[in-house]
């Protein structure tokens, strides 16, 4: 059916989060942000290492609400969202106790740089917090319409209900604006209205939760995520989840969890072509935290469109040599909702029109990790059998965009990262995915890495400058030529270097100089990204 009464639906949500002073998550998380972080020393090593070995959160192993009891995700192919941005620019970090920055920059070719965050403490219970973000870059008249625009804005906000629950609240409004640059400039030519994509995009979220431990030592986390996203040609989607996570304590720190959630989504294009989903999931799961190992057992199950689907959660990590070393291995499944939302942030240059299906993935991995006072490592190989993955191929009516094919895929692979502190001003590290795809249908994966690898090295010289270089390498991705010919990607080569130097507490320089060897190389077909570029400015926190 429609989506029931979507205008009202929006407007309330809008009012309820901004009248609701909320949100417990940090604001201004950047999508650029640099995730390198140093593991502390003075926990074990199970502490360190969650249990999925694609988990993002790493909280308290017993009393956390955030803990490793989480749904298990899908294998993240780490293949970063094509587009034509920097690679190198990272969000800065400031000090927690600055609770407003601001950093400014321009660069070549013509970069506008503006990025800012602010929170401020509502009475003696709540926070409110904002972030806004602009950066934009044209490449013309060098190429025509190779240009982008990223616009981004959010507000959030929590209260803390005596010392019992936290309602927290997002809101935001996104704007992504790309152009179909990728055809043969010598004999074709297209005006700017021609060529423009822009994807508008308002989101919000509320929550509750509980803050403290109670009689029954029972967590519960509730939540209402809406988002409503348009593009340039009529297609339209909103999504609303509704869900609800529990967790009972037993002894204080074997958790079993149960979330309870229900995923709607519904897409139309100039009223003619429609597609509702509607996914309702209820995965389960016990952890027993014992001396030197932790054990995960449950399943994750969903329905959608009259299928009921049921698949594995079963994870566990022994420590075999105190902090040094340890071994973990798991066999997960879950689900993948394909949503316009989805396939046009990792592909901006898709039709407006793409066929929606879920995709269902099992990952089997085994690997060994761990951790001494200056290296940290992980070997891990994967067998993940994926239905309905999406590949992308240059649309047959307009080559300039992809339409979305879907096929069933084994994924073959491994993967490794290391990081080493040489000394105190040097640290090194490297990160390496190795993956066979045996589609079942299609030639190739399309548009798909086999081989991908990362270098960094961070250099502080002194206490006030900090230097970082990067490489990064991809090699073996296939696509179809107008022929209908399979054909090969160039190989990915990326070098970048990135320094900021501070002047004092408050203020600070930065310069981000990307793709240092000026490669044109294409993520998809007849899309070259920018060449060499740079770009820099100013960095200023305040308290």
């Amino acid at each position: 059916m429609a989506f029931p009464n979507s205008k009202k639906i929006i407007i309330s949500i809008l009012l309820v989060a901004i009248t609701t002073a909320a949100t417990a998550q940090k604001t201004g998380i950047s999508d650029n942000q640099d995730v390198t972080t140093a593991l502390s020393t003075d926990v074990t090593i199970l502490d360190r290492v969650p249990l999925s070995p694609e988990s993002y959160t790493v909280g308290d192993t017993t009393r956390s609400i955030e803990a490793i009891n989480s749904p298990a995700r899908l294998l993240t192919l780490k293949y970063d969202a094509p587009s034509i941005r920097p690679l190198a620019m990272k969000r800065v970090q400031p000090k927690a106790d600055y609770k407003k920055w601001l950093k400014l920059g321009f660069g070549m070719p013509l970069q506008p740089y503006a990025e800012g965050s602010y929170t401020s403490a509502v009475g003696a219970r709540g926070v409110v917090g904002a972030y806004a973000k602009y950066h934009a870059a044209n490449n013309s008249p060098a190429l025509d319409h190779q240009r982008f625009e990223h616009i981004l804005a959010q507000v959030n906000g929590s209260y803390y209900i005596d010392t019992v629950a936290a309602v927290t609240a997002r809101i935001g409004y996104k704007n992504d604006g790309v152009n179909f640059y990728g055809y043969d400039h010598n004999s074709r030519t297209y005006s700017s209205e021609q060529t423009a994509q822009r994807f508008q995009k308002i989101y919000a979220n509320l929550g509750l939760m509980n803050t403290s431990t109670n009689d029954a030592d029972f967590d519960y986390k509730v939540n209402l995520d809406f988002y409503n996203l348009n593009d340039s040609y009529r297609a339209r989607e909103q999504g609303i989840v509704i869900g609800a996570d529990l967790t009972k304590w037993f002894a204080e720190k074997h958790p079993f969890n149960i979330t309870i959630k229900n995923d709607y989504t519904g897409y139309n294009q100039s009223d003619s072509a429609k597609f509702n989903n509607n996914i309702v999931a209820i995965p389960f799961n016990f952890t027993f935290n014992g001396d030197g190992f932790k054990v995960k057992v449950g399943a994750n199950t969903w329905l959608t469109q009259g299928r009921f689907n049921v698949a594995p959660n079963i994870e566990g990590i022994y420590a075999i040599s105190g902090e040094k070393l340890a071994v973990f291995g798991g066999w997960t499944g879950n689900y993948r909702k394909n949503t316009f939302a989805s396939l046009s942030e990792y592909n901006p240059f898709i039709v407006s029109r793409p066929e929606f299906r879920n995709s269902r993935m099992e990952e089997r991995f085994l690997g060994v990790k761990g951790a001494t006072v200056d290296l940290t490592y992980e070997v891990k190989i994967h067998n993940s059998p994926v239905e309905n993955m999406p590949l992308y191929l240059n649309d047959s009516l307009d080559r300039r965009r992809f339409d979305v094919v879907y096929d069933t895929l084994n994924i073959f692979g491994g993967h490794a990262n290391l990081a080493y502190r040489i000394n105190n001003t040097i640290e090194v590290g490297t990160t390496a995915d190795y993956r066979i795809f045996t589609p079942k249908k299609q030639a190739r994966a399309w548009h798909l890495p086999n081989l991908e690898g990362n270098v960094y090295v961070k250099y502080k010289p002194m206490e006030n400058l900090t230097l970082r270089l990067d490489a990064y390498t991809g090699v073996g991705a296939s696509y179809l030529d107008s022929q209908k010919k399979t054909q090969g990607l160039n190989t990915i080569f990326d070098l970048n270097l990135g320094g900021k130097y501070q002047f004092g507490d408050n203020v600070a320089i930065f310069l981000d100089a990307n793709n240092l060897t000026n490669q044109r190389y294409q993520r998809w077909n007849q899309y070259p990204v920018l060449g060499i570029n740079f770009i820099g400015g100013v960095i200023l926190k305040f308290k």
